[in-house]
C-alpha cells in the first residue's frame, strides 16, 4: 500500500466454515447448490466445492469464472492453504486440485467461463500473456474430454466475463449456455459458447 509491504491475513477457510454451518443448519433440506466464483473466487470454488458439497450433502455444481485449475508449482506461502482431506496430490497446485474435485463430484456440472485471452493471469502467474493462452488451451482440452464439465469462452481480452465487459451477443449466448446448465439440459455444450481460436 502506498510503495510499502503490508502484513495480509488470510481467513477464508475458516469463514466458510463458519457460513457452512449457519447455512446447512438453516437450509436442511437442501437438494442442489451452486458455487459461484469470480477471479480469486474462481480459485476458491476448486478448493472449496468438496467442503461446501459435505456441508450440505447435496448436488454442488460450480460456476468458475476465470479461476482456472492451471499450475504445478504449489501455492503462495501467505495462502495457508486448505486442501480437500484425501487428496495428497492436490499440494502440487491447482492442476491436481482441479482433477481431483471433477474426480471425486462427477455427479455435479462444472463451467468455466474465460476470455480468449485473460489479461490478469500472467501477472499472478509470473509468466508470459503467451504462456498462459498456452496453459489456458490444455485446460480447456481437458475439460473438453470430462463429463458434466464445460467451459465458455468469450471472445476478446479481458477477466471475469460475467464483469459485464462483453458485447449482447456474447451476453445473449452465456445466458443460453448458463440456462442450459442449470436445466441439466443434454444441449449445454462447450459448441454453445463462443469459440473463436485464441
Amino acid at each position: 500500500v502506498d510503495g510499502k509491504p503490508v502484513v495480509t491475513y488470510h481467513y477464508g477457510a475458516h469463514n466458510l466454515d463458519l457460513y457452512l454451518r449457519r447455512l446447512a443448519g438453516s437450509l436442511p433440506a437442501v437438494d442442489h447448490v451452486w458455487l459461484v466464483g469470480q477471479s480469486a473466487g474462481g480459485f476458491g470454488t476448486l478448493f472449496n466445492q468438496s467442503f461446501v458439497a459435505s456441508a450440505f450433502g447435496a448436488r454442488t455444481d460450480v460456476i468458475d469464472d476465470s479461476g482456472p485449475g492451471i499450475g504445478v508449482t504449489g501455492y503462495p506461502p501467505g495462502w495457508n492453504v486448505r486442501l480437500p482431506p484425501g487428496c495428497e496430490e492436490c499440494a502440487v497446485g491447482l492442476g491436481p486440485l482441479f482433477v481431483w474435485d471433477r474426480s471425486t463430484q462427477p455427479g455435479s456440472r462444472f463451467a468455466f467461463l474465460s476470455f480468449q485471452v485473460d489479461t490478469v493471469l500472467p501477472g499472478f502467474y509470473g509468466a508470459s500473456q503467451q504462456e498462459v493462452v498456452e496453459l489456458m488451451s490444455r485446460y480447456e482440452q481437458r475439460l473438453a474430454g470430462l463429463s458434466n464439465t464445460r467451459s465458455f469462452i468469450a471472445p476478446g481480452r479481458g477477466h471475469v466475463v460475467m464483469g459485464g465487459a462483453i458485447d449482447d451477443g456474447t451476453k445473449a449466448a452465456l445466458s443460453t449456455w448458463l440456462e442450459q446448465m442449470v436445466a441439466d439440459d443434454p444441449a449445454w455444450s462447450v459448441s454453445g459458447a463462443v469459440t473463436s481460436p485464441r
